[in-house]
């Protein structure tokens, strides 16, 4: 594996210290002065208010980083991640893509994304698209959303968006839908 140093950062487009790249060993990179394109990569972002915590990891097949003025952003394909919420890991989150950064602290996650939680076992979140929200410890979720309680048997598909905590164990929907009890 093969960590890129500081200078690699700073003349790939002044890159966020506090956000470490990792890539898998055959990657292929190419600086354009503001950003890094590759493939086979692991992303980490450490929780600056917990010291050898995390905020987010994420692994992804295809991936180009950016730094155009203040932070780093990306787009990710192939995408598998873990989110935290406190310093814990609490859920995992696949997709066919994702786009994030590291000022904001979302991740806008699309194509199939499921997201189960860590927490309650068995619970799994599935939509066209789910954004997380860092700072709220919350996602939402869109386009054709499912969502299955593991403990309890619940599903709900709501008619619009869903929203709950990062580990799934609380749900809302401001519209309709459908709930099933087991």
């Amino acid at each position: 594996m093969i960590t890129l140093s500081a200078a690699h950062r700073w003349r790939c487009g002044a890159l966020a210290a506090s956000v470490l790249f990792c890539f898998t060993s055959g990657s292929s990179l190419a600086a354009s002065g503001v950003g890094v394109t590759g493939q086979g990569s692991q992303v980490l972002q450490p929780d600056p208010k917990r010291p050898g915590k995390y905020l987010w990891k994420l692994w992804a097949r295809e991936f180009v980083i950016e730094s155009p003025s203040k932070g780093v952003s990306g787009t990710m394909k192939g995408i598998s991640a873990v989110l935290f919420q406190n310093g814990a890991p609490s859920a995992t989150m696949a997709a066919a893509q994702a786009k994030g950064n590291n000022v904001q602290n979302i991740i806008v996650a699309t194509g199939g994304v499921v997201v189960k939680s860590l927490v309650e076992p068995g619970t799994i979140l599935r939509a066209d698209s789910v954004t997380w929200y860092q700072q709220k410890n919350q996602v939402v979720a869109v386009g054709h959303v499912y969502y299955k309680n593991g403990k309890s048997g619940m599903t709900i598909i709501p008619s619009g968006a869903l929203t709950a905590n990062t580990s799934l164990k609380t749900v809302s929907s401001a519209g309709g839908g459908h709930i099933k009890l087991p």
